[in-house]
């Protein structure tokens, strides 16, 4: 059986997976680049405009 926690910490993380797909899909879509960004540095592991 898995402890409550574990379960939050699931739901929370796949809650903001999903949200987060649809904005890169949103911002690929008009051809920007989702990894650059105003307030944090050029990374190529994050995506800062998302």
């Amino acid at each position: 059986m898995i402890p409550a926690e574990k379960k939050a910490i699931f739901l929370t993380s796949n809650g903001y997976a999903l949200p987060e797909s649809e904005c890169l899909r949103a911002i690929n879509s008009v051809g920007l680049d989702a990894h650059v960004g105003f307030l944090h540095e050029m990374n190529q592991s994050k995506y800062s405009l998302a």
